[in-house]
């Protein structure tokens, strides 16, 4: 009988404690299944990250907007050229979401990284939606943004992947690493096509550059202003500006019939 209640103490000890490790996903923002940001318990393989981290929305839109890739190519008889690439996320796309991704990587612990997606839609004619998403995180002063699906297709048979992009990417879409990126290596030092390393420090000064550039430019503005000369004034404003003055009693009628002679003559 004393065996079995230590049984059931160990037992629910256990699930006390399973209970206690169990942490919920914190969603930052939240519309429909496909568009979300959200904080969650960051890989086991992940250690130390840099969080929280303020990052600046307008930091966050920049980098989005440098990302790029190449959907799968297959090299028909006559199919010439290299594979296109594809800007990853649109304007009005990193607008709607910067800023909930900033808010994310403020409130995230040094334990919990950020799980991102968002429905993008592409195409006129044949329009879709495509569902780009993945993890971010924060390490050593770089940005990695590791994609479970890069503008996979959404349809009906919703063929996207779930699994934890860390270990495995199924998708046929693969990044391409700009200026102040660099992809992620496997244990086999073989670059990993859906993980981005951004570097911030770059991205940083970047920004500080086109600010530098912009407050140059208003400056020049304001002292091409300045310098400008003074519009001269037409015959017609200067009489009645006369005549102004002489109603005044400002000035004697000879004075105004002189003056008026005056103007007159440059005609």
């Amino acid at each position: 009988m004393a065996k079995k209640k230590i049984f059931v103490l160990l037992a629910l000890l256990g699930m006390c404690l399973s209970f206690t490790g169990f942490e919920k996903s914190k969603y930052v923002w939240r519309k429909g299944d496909y568009n979300y940001v959200r904080i969650v318990k960051a890989d086991k393989s992940l250690k130390n990250l840099d969080h929280p981290k303020e990052l600046s929305q307008e930091l966050l839109k920049n980098i989005l907007l440098s990302i790029r890739y190449q959907r799968a190519f297959i090299n028909f008889p006559g199919n010439l050229g290299k594979p296109k690439e594809y800007d990853m996320f649109l304007a009005d796309e990193v607008e709607q979401f910067a800023g909930y991704l900033a808010d994310a990587f403020k409130q995230a612990e040094p334990g919990q990284m950020v799980d991102f997606s968002i429905v993008c839609k592409r195409g006129q004619i044949f329009s879709g939606e495509r569902v780009s998403d993945g993890y971010g995180f924060i390490e050593k002063g770089k940005l990695h943004l590791v994609f479970r699906n890069i503008a996979e297709k959404l349809g009906t048979d919703q063929n996207i992947n779930t699994s934890n992009p860390l270990k495995l990417y199924s998708g046929s879409s693969k990044l391409i690493a700009g200026e102040g990126q660099e992809l992620g290596v496997d244990k086999k030092s073989k670059p990993r096509p859906n993980w981005l390393i951004l570097d911030l420090a770059f991205y940083q000064a970047q920004a500080s550059k086109l600010e530098e550039k912009k407050l140059k430019a208003e400056d020049k503005k304001v002292e091409q202003i300045e310098s400008a000369p003074e519009k001269e004034k037409s015959v017609k404003e200067r009489l009645i500006e006369l005549k102004e003055l002489y109603e005044q009693g400002l000035i004697t009628e000879q004075e105004y019939n002189e003056k008026r002679e005056e103007i007159l003559k440059e005609l």
